[in-house]
């Protein structure tokens, strides 16, 4: 179950940030597409999956490998069965294998990022809360 609640959340923001950045490079009228759709896309996405981790309490360096990639793969499987029927229905074609591995490439170095800063933020509260305790008994 927290696999796939994970995965969902992973999916969900990197789908989010993907149709926000798409939005914000259709309004902005700049002709290169790439330019303003991948940073808005890393920015946004980096943020919200580490927020989810961190706010969730998901330890990433708790997790095995093991789970790592199933979290991670679950996420790409279920971004794909959301973006392909959904790209068909707004253009009329499916999309290329190309644009899937893109946004593939993009979701993966999302996740990744996301979840090693998650960790980091959490071993900083961790270490916090720690040195707080230890000086609360040393009074």
């Amino acid at each position: 179950m927290s696999t796939m609640k994970n995965a969902l959340a992973l999916a969900a923001a990197n789908f989010g940030s993907g149709v926000l950045a798409f939005w914000l490079w259709r309004v902005s009228g700049i002709n290169n597409q790439v330019g303003v759709q991948l940073p808005v896309t890393m920015i946004v996405g980096v943020t919200l999956v580490t927020i989810w981790f961190t706010r969730s309490g998901t330890r990433f360096g708790a997790l095995s490998g093991r789970d790592h990639a199933r979290i991670i793969g679950a996420a790409f499987l279920v971004l794909a069965a959301v973006f392909i029927p959904l790209h068909y229905l707004l253009t009329g074609y499916l999309t290329s294998f190309a644009n899937l591995l893109a946004l593939w490439l993009v979701q993966a170095a999302q996740n990744i990022l996301g979840m090693i800063l998650a960790e980091a933020r959490l071993r900083e509260r961790a270490e916090r809360e720690e040195n707080a305790g230890a000086r609360a008994t040393a009074d």
